[in-house]
């Protein structure tokens, strides 16, 4: 992502620090297809969204986004 400049306003220690919190906080499953979205630009938004159980999926990216903003600033 930082070779292809896909990374907009965030530098390499800003990437580090979001793929680490993605690590923690989520599920493999959505983990996978959130990194396949940041790694070959795919939009995965419908394949997270056919997961089971949906308030699963939307619970751990919520809480990756505060986590993000908390530790990743």
């Amino acid at each position: 992502m930082q070779a292809e400049d896909r990374l907009g306003p965030i530098n390499a220690a800003q990437c580090r620090c979001n793929y680490s919190v993605a690590e923690q906080v989520l599920d493999p499953d959505i983990r996978a297809l959130l990194f396949d979205a940041w790694h070959n630009g795919k939009n995965n938004i419908a394949k997270m969204e056919q997961l089971r159980p949906k308030p699963r999926v939307r619970r751990q990216l919520r809480t990756m986004a505060e986590a993000v903003q908390k530790h990743c600033s």
